[in-house]
C-alpha cells in the first residue's frame, strides 16, 4: 500500500512539475510518507521513476512469463491476449504522459529516456520475443526469424496509434477496440506466414 501511494504521488508530480523539478521531498509530502521510506523502497529519484515505468510495463503484457504456444490456436490466442493488453496499457493516458515527458525532457534529462527504454520498452519486447521464439520452436512460424515476425506483428498491431496518441490525435483504446485490433493483427500475421515459403524473411 505504501509503495503504491509513493508511485501514485510520483506519477502525479511528474505530470505537474517534470522530472528535473521533482524531488523526493515532494513525493514524500504528497504520498504522506517519510523520505526514509522512499529511500528504503527505491533509493533515489531515478529508482522511483524506474519502478513507476516498470509497473506500467508489467501491465502491458498478460504475464511476465507467457505459456509456450503448442499449436496455431494457442499461438493466436496469445497474440490476441498480449496485443490487447499492450494496446490498452501501452497507449493509456498515464503511460503516454510518461512518454511525452521523456520526449520533452530528453535533451536536458537523458536519464529519463534511458529509464523509459530500459524499464519500459525492453522488458515488453523481451516478453514478446520469447513468445515468438517459442512459437518458432513449435514449428508455428516455419523457419521465419522470430525477431522479424515480431516486428511485422507489432507493425500490424500498433500501426500509427502510438504517434497519434503521443500527439493527442486519438483517444486511448478501450477494451473492445483493443481486442478487435489485436484479433485482426493476429489473423493477418498468421495469414502472411502461411503465404511465405519456408525460409522467406519477413
Amino acid at each position: 500500500m505504501r509503495r503504491h501511494r509513493i508511485l501514485e504521488a510520483a506519477g502525479r508530480l511528474l505530470a505537474e512539475k517534470g522530472y528535473a523539478a521533482l524531488t523526493t521531498a515532494d513525493v514524500a509530502r504528497v504520498a504522506q510518507v517519510s523520505k526514509r521510506d522512499i529511500y528504503a523502497a527505491f533509493g533515489t529519484k531515478a529508482g522511483i521513476l524506474s519502478a513507476l515505468i516498470s509497473d506500467r510495463a508489467a501491465q502491458m503484457s498478460p504475464a511476465a512469463v507467457l505459456p509456450a504456444p503448442t499449436d496455431r490456436a494457442s499461438f493466436q490466442a496469445l497474440l490476441i491476449e498480449f496485443g490487447a493488453a499492450f494496446l490498452e496499457r501501452g497507449l493509456a493516458t498515464d503511460t503516454m504522459a510518461l512518454t511525452r515527458l521523456a520526449v520533452a525532457e530528453a535533451e536536458n534529462e537523458p536519464e529519463l529516456a534511458r529509464i523509459l527504454r530500459d524499464s519500459g520498452r525492453r522488458p515488453v519486447t523481451r516478453t514478446a520475443l520469447r513468445m515468438f521464439a517459442a512459437a518458432n520452436r513449435a514449428g508455428l512460424i516455419g523457419s521465419l526469424n522470430a525477431r522479424s515476425a515480431l516486428r511485422v506483428w507489432f507493425g500490424l498491431l500498433a500501426g500509427d496509434l502510438p504517434t497519434e496518441r503521443l500527439l493527442g490525435l486519438r483517444r486511448p483504446p478501450g477494451p473492445r477496440y483493443a481486442t478487435v485490433r489485436a484479433t485482426w493483427a493476429a489473423r493477418i500475421l498468421l495469414a502472411t506466414i502461411d503465404g511465405c515459403p519456408a525460409g522467406t524473411p519477413l
